[in-house]
């Protein structure tokens, strides 16, 4: 056989290697995962966002056809959601089975998310929107801030989400070094893999203050909580395996 031949023989069992070692979630783990952060507990719902995203990172040509322009380019939307659905993989009650992304951005598990991601029935469907229709007159809340409650909501500011960040960087590095250890777990091995990208690209984004909405800041400040218990969680686990 000839070397061309040779090599693309090599590199085709090293493809199918690599495919082999993704893991498929079941429907209820991705739901657990993904869901919007206000889903009720009787109705769970996956993000939309999330799922766009997905689609976006699944470089599959089919499931990329129709996204939004923001998702479908190499731009600021496929990154910073990118690194929402990292904060939410290191966050232990979303993923307790320490998934990665390039398990759940794989073609085949994205497709059943968007499945997932459509309402079951036109009932639920309904459900769905009076989740989010306006109260009657009588049920609306009143304005003002109640006492003893912050006027601008459970936000966090960039300085405290940068300090997260720092602790969860120390928690990450920690977790790198012992998942160098022969008989570290695959769940701490996988957690270092995927720990380090996740925070360098959340101080991107906290970096460029202009560019760092609100929403992005809380996102990346959960994402911090996360996978600083997370981290503590695997650490844990070790020191008594």
């Amino acid at each position: 056989m000839n070397k061309p031949a040779l090599f693309a023989l090599a590199a085709g069992i090293a493809g199918l290697s690599a495919c082999t070692h993704l893991r498929s979630p079941t429907d209820e783990q991705l739901v657990t995962l993904l869901h919007t952060d206000h889903a009720r507990p009787s109705l769970p719902q996956i993000d939309n966002v999330a799922t766009n995203c997905l689609r976006a990172w699944s470089n599959d040509a089919e499931l990329i056809r129709g996204l939004p322009a923001g998702f479908a380019a190499e731009g600021t939307a496929k990154a910073n959601c990118r690194n929402r659905i990292d904060g939410w993989l290191a966050d232990g009650e979303r993923n307790p089975s320490d998934y990665s992304f390039d398990d759940i951005s794989a073609p085949a598990v994205v497709r059943r998310i968007v499945a997932l991601a459509k309402p079951a029935s036109p009932a639920a469907a309904i459900d769905q929107r009076a989740d989010h229709a306006m109260p009657p007159p009588m049920m609306r809340p009143k304005l003002g801030p109640p006492a003893n409650v912050n006027a601008n909501g459970p936000h966090t500011d960039i300085g405290t989400t940068q300090a997260l960040l720092k602790e969860a960087d120390d928690s990450c590095k920690l977790a790198q070094q012992k998942a160098t250890a022969a008989d570290a777990s695959v769940a701490l091995q996988r957690f270092a893999k995927y720990c380090a990208p996740y925070i360098q690209r959340a101080q991107t984004t906290l970096a460029d203050h202009s560019a760092a909405n609100q929403p992005q800041v809380d996102a990346i400040a959960r994402g911090a909580k996360g996978m600083t218990a997370t981290a503590q969680r695997l650490l844990q686990q070790a020191r008594h395996d």
